[in-house]
């Protein structure tokens, strides 16, 4: 199999400020004698979020993305259909594309936009007061959460061991122990597990010791995500990305 492979990495597609959304072309592959129908040619693009945002999935569905619509260097044009989102780090995220057209000509060049879902921001909140060593069970933001204390530990009498039980959820940033008045307890996550059947969190906590105050949790959700328009303006040599794009 002949295949023209052009790794592209860390080449600035569309850079925009440090607190802006980043995109650039992660890698090209274009395969010569591949039977017709199937994929020749695969674009991955890489998708850096700014500090704050995260990528949340839909409760409707994944991630969307919009066709990656091109020109070849011979006036054909090159319509990549989105495949898929690949994981990569916390705020970044590879969407990959496949062409059913071979491109003519030394280059590929791309002057148009993806549709990509993500949140923009957080919302820190804390729960009611709760007594660790008694069970209970909080709600914020139409999610339940399930205190279960949990046998004392001998060695430390002033400490409390609890569980904490939720259903899983994207919009959930982070969970943490504090005390309602906003001063700070000493909580160490122990244990978290997942129950893929249950679609349920478990997580164990030591207190120690249990604070004179009323203990919270403190929550940070994201908002619902939703869809932004990027733009993506580049034009891809074997081993070279230019941008803008350029005539000729």
């Amino acid at each position: 199999m002949k295949t023209l492979l052009s790794i592209i990495l860390l080449f600035v597609c569309l850079s925009l400020s440090a607190e802006q959304l980043e995109v650039r072309v992660q890698s090209i592959e274009c395969c010569y004698d591949v039977p017709e129908g199937q994929a020749c040619c695969t674009l991955r693009l890489h998708v850096q979020l700014p500090a704050g945002a995260a990528f949340v999935s839909s409760p409707h569905g994944d991630e969307a993305a919009s066709p990656l619509v091109g020109v070849d260097a011979e006036g054909g044009v090159m319509i990549g259909q989105f495949r898929t989102v690949e994981s990569c780090m916390e705020r970044c995220r590879t969407l990959v594309y496949d062409f059913f057209v071979r491109p003519r000509g030394g280059w590929i060049e791309f002057d148009t936009f993806v549709n990509i879902l993500y949140s923009t921001s957080a919302l820190r909140v804390n729960t009611e007061a709760f007594d660790p060593r008694q069970s209970g069970t909080l709600r914020v933001f139409n999610h339940t959460f399930f205190v279960k204390p949990l046998p004392a530990v001998e060695e430390m009498p002033r400490a409390a061991l609890f569980c904490l039980e939720y259903e899983i959820s994207p919009l959930i940033a982070s969970i943490s122990v504090g005390v309602e008045d906003g001063s700070s307890c000493h909580c160490r996550l122990i244990e978290g597990t997942y129950s893929e059947e249950a679609d349920m969190t478990r997580a164990t906590y030591l207190l120690n010791p249990v604070p004179a105050k009323k203990t919270v949790l403190q929550l940070s959700f994201f908002y619902p995500p939703t869809l932004h328009t990027i733009p993506v303006r580049f034009r891809i040599h074997p081993g070279l990305v230019s941008e803008p794009p350029t005539t000729g």
